[in-house]
C-alpha cells in the first residue's frame, strides 16, 4: 500500500511576522505514470520513423524499376529504326537494278521479289519507284491484251465456231462472254468496231434462247442479237451488235481468260 505523503513546512520571514511554505512531495503513482506517457510517446514515434523509412525505400525502388525500364524501351525503339533503315536500304538497291542488265533466271533463283518486279515492269503495271513488297500487279500471257482483272486474244485465223471453242479450250480459256458495257466497249476498241469475231455465245436448243459458254443467260438489256435463236446459231460480234449467224460460217475469234494477280 502506498503511504499518504504529507506535506513539509519550510518557515520563512516576512515583515508582518513568521511565514510556512507547504511542500508536498510528488506521489510515486504520478512519476509513474509521466515516464510511461514518455515511453508511449516514444515508440509511437519510432514506428511512424519505420514507416516513413519504409515508404521512401519503396519509392526509390519503383523509381529505379521505372527508369530502367525506359531505357530499355529506349533501346527497343532504337533497334527497330535501325532494323527499318536498314530494310528500306536493302529494298532501294533493289529497286535500283535495271531489270535488262540482268538474266530473269538469275533474278528467279535470287530473289524472287526481283522477278516480280521484273514481269509487272515488263507489262507496265507498276514502275520501278513506286513497286514495294506490298505492291500487285496483274500479268496476262504473252501477246494477250488486259481488261480489267481479264486477258483477251484475238485469233489471225479464220474457223467454225466450234474450231474456234476447241482452240480457246487449248489455251486455256474460252471464247469471250460479255457482261459490262465497259466490257463492250473495250472489245469494239481493240478491233475497230469492223471485224466479224464470234463470241462464247450459242443458241439453246428447243428454248431457242441465248447463252453464254460457261451457262449464263444472256443480258437483253445490256446486249440485243440481229437474228433469232436458231438451232445451230452462234453470236458473232460486230462492232456493238451480236448477229446471229450460222455455227459452220469462218471467221475469227476472240478468247478469254482470267488474269493472273501478283
Amino acid at each position: 500500500m502506498n503511504k499518504e505523503m504529507h506535506p513539509t513546512r519550510i518557515p520563512c520571514q516576512l515583515e508582518d511576522g513568521p511565514c510556512y511554505f507547504n511542500f508536498r512531495p510528488r506521489q510515486k503513482d504520478q512519476r509513474v505514470k509521466v515516464k510511461s506517457h514518455i515511453q508511449d510517446h516514444l515508440w509511437r514515434h519510432s514506428r511512424w520513423h519505420q514507416f516513413l523509412h519504409g515508404f521512401g525505400c519503396m519509392t526509390i525502388v519503383l523509381l529505379m524499376g521505372a527508369v530502367i525500364s525506359l531505357g530499355v524501351w529506349a533501346w527497343w525503339i532504337k533497334e527497330s529504326l535501325n532494323d527499318l533503315e536498314k530494310k528500306i536500304h536493302i529494298s532501294q538497291e533493289t529497286s535500283s537494278q535495271t531489270p535488262s542488265n540482268v538474266s530473269p533466271q538469275k533474278i528467279r533463283q535470287d530473289n524472287p521479289q526481283a522477278l516480280l518486279q521484273y514481269l509487272c515492269k515488263s507489262y507496265g503495271n507498276h514502275t520501278t519507284s513506286n513497286f514495294s513488297e506490298n505492291s500487285r500487279c496483274i500479268l496476262c500471257p504473252e501477246s494477250w491484251l488486259r481488261h480489267g482483272n481479264k486477258c483477251y486474244w484475238i485469233s489471225q485465223e479464220k474457223q467454225t465456231w466450234n474450231k474456234s471453242h476447241h482452240d480457246c479450250t487449248a489455251k486455256v480459256s474460252q471464247l469471250a462472254v460479255i457482261k459490262d458495257k465497259e466490257e463492250l466497249d473495250f472489245l469494239q476498241s481493240i478491233t475497230d468496231g469492223a471485224q466479224l469475231l464470234w463470241l462464247g455465245l450459242i443458241a439453246v436448243p428447243f428454248t431457242k434462247e441465248w447463252s453464254w459458254v460457261e451457262g449464263s443467260p444472256l443480258n437483253n438489256t445490256l446486249l440485243q442479237v440481229t437474228g433469232d435463236a436458231q438451232p445451230n446459231s452462234c453470236g458473232m460480234l460486230k462492232g456493238k451488235k451480236i448477229i446471229s449467224e450460222a455455227c459452220s460460217a469462218v471467221t475469227k475469234w476472240i478468247c478469254e481468260t482470267e488474269a493472273l494477280l501478283m
